[in-house]
């Protein structure tokens, strides 16, 4: 009996291995199948995304194929969706919760649940898989995925939101039903998907009708939403689609009138007196077969008894027409929210406009920050153990990193509890952070052994003889160069 109990025990960690094997090497088609599992993207004109637009909510579906396919073919799309998915930095740090300066902490027990939260948050390699998220938020509005851990490995692989739908919201983030109808042409993907969906594919053939939507764990699904304030999932610059096709519209008009611009026509004249012409036909034909072929194509060439005179079709506005272009783009810019001045004008060169339009833009990655950060400390607070700790994503993005770093290290300098932050600020994670610490201070001695570079702040007035004044201020701000020759001063 205890052998029979043993080989049990065996299987099931034989078992438990193969499934953990295929977790942490996410394949992302069967090994030697020959099925092509590429998306292929529906096309849509501009008079059918009208059409959706104008029923935005019971077209959902439509509205994300529309955002994805215009992200592939519109350089400017792309580059509004990057630039808000690509901001932020997701640098995080740990902060205990629910402890106090008069609470009588055991330091071993305190050190303990600490090092779970960092390695936990670690294993997660935020700032990969957090972007993975924002690009789909900045793209279809929400996020499903499903995460896959192992004791070393974790991936968040995402669903296709075609078979997902939000039902409920649990300790303030989402969970969502997935329809697996999906998998009845693609059983053999179930392998490379978790048991959850093994086991809930099995009993949605029990019973097809009420089964097809299940929920799935919450403990392992992952459902972040952009826009928070509603259900719809509507791509949050479905605004700017018209815009688009506005700007390839303007492009190619302009390109036509530039080729209708350079054509010319020649009229070769046949002399013609008395209702004759003076030179017979076929002689005229037979010199006109032998200059048509030296003419450039862009050049027509007539024959006829009226005078040879040379036809342009240039017309007049060519500057006006580049106006429109850039019009369009502007267009396009102001319909997004979003100004293109950090995105490429030349126009612009006020340091505080650059400045307070990537504030207002990142109010927006802020939030979506925070409602990430929320769905992992809801994550943590399974930890067991009694004390728990909170992630706390930095409101830093790459335009501001410097600005931020200088807050953080002023403050540390008057005793605010911010070292932990700081070293966040500089892309230094918490779990890496302590590692250095020892590396550098007690495994290396480097406290010892480095000697500051001789400087104003290293030197007293009389062992130095360079020059009073503080030192040139760092011009390379986003504002660039023209802010600083053409702009005194910004009030």
């Amino acid at each position: 009996m205890a052998d029979k109990k043993e080989n049990n025990l065996k299987q099931e960690d034989l078992d438990a291995f193969v499934r953990y094997a295929k977790l942490a090497k996410q394949y992302l088609r069967p090994p030697g199948s020959y099925r092509n599992y590429n998306k292929v993207y529906t096309k849509f004109n501009k008079d059918r995304i009208l059409e959706i637009l104008n029923q935005p909510e019971l077209r959902e579906h439509e509205l994300r194929e529309a955002s994805v396919y215009l992200y592939n073919i519109s350089s400017h799309y792309r580059r509004l969706i990057n630039y808000y998915a690509k901001m932020g930095t997701f640098n995080w740090f740990l902060v205990p919760t629910k402890v106090y300066t008069n609470s009588k902490v055991n330091k071993k027990s305190f050190m303990t649940a600490y090092k779970k939260a960092v390695e936990q948050c670690d294993l997660m390699n935020l700032h990969v898989e957090c972007i993975k998220i924002a690009e789909t938020c900045f793209l279809e509005d929400v996020f499903y995925g499903y995460e896959y851990e192992t004791k070393d490995s974790y991936y968040i692989q995402k669903l296709p939101p075609k078979y997902c739908r939000i039902v409920a919201v649990e300790d303030g983030i989402y969970t969502f039903e997935f329809d697996f109808g999906y998998f009845d042409s693609r059983q053999e993907l179930l392998d490379y998907y978790g048991m959850e969906f093994k086991l809930k594919y099995e009993l949605y053939h029990t019973d097809k009708t009420n089964k097809r939507w299940q929920e799935l764990n919450p403990k392992n699904s992952v459902c972040i939403k952009l826009n928070s304030s509603t259900l719809a999932i509507i791509p949050p610059f479905a605004g700017t689609f018209p815009d688009i096709y506005d700007i390839a519209d303007y492009k190619e008009l302009t390109k036509s009138k530039t080729e209708t611009g350079n054509y010319k026509l020649i009229n070769m004249k046949i002399p013609f007196e008395n209702g004759a012409f003076k030179i017979p036909m076929p002689m005229a034909t037979s010199f006109y077969e032998q200059i048509a072929p030296e003419i450039p194509e862009s050049i027509g060439f007539s024959m006829s008894p009226m005078d040879m005179n040379v036809l342009n079709f240039e017309k007049s506005g060519s500057t006006q027409d580049t106006d429109a272009v850039v019009q369009s783009e502007n267009n396009f810019w102001a319909a997004a929210g979003t100004s293109n001045a950090i995105l490429g004008n030349p126009d612009v060169t006020s340091s505080s406009a650059i400045a307070l339009s990537i504030e207002a833009d990142a109010a927006i990655v802020y939030s979506l920050m925070d409602q990430i950060a929320r769905w992992i400390n809801k994550k943590l607070k399974q930890l067991p153990g009694t004390i728990h700790f909170k992630l706390i994503f930095l409101h830093q993005t790459i335009y501001n990193q410097k600005d931020i770093q200088n807050q953080l290290l002023t403050a540390a300098q008057y005793s605010f509890p911010v070292k932990c932050a700081a070293a966040a600020a500089f892309g230094i994670s918490s779990a890496d952070f302590e590692g250095l610490l020892v590396l550098e201070n007690q495994i290396m001695d480097l406290q010892e052994k480095m000697v500051p570079v001789a400087s104003t702040h290293t030197q007293s007035s009389s062992d130095t003889t360079s020059s009073a004044g503080r030192p040139a201020q760092d011009t390379t701000d986003v504002a660039g160069e023209k802010t600083e020759v053409h702009e005194s001063n910004d009030r």
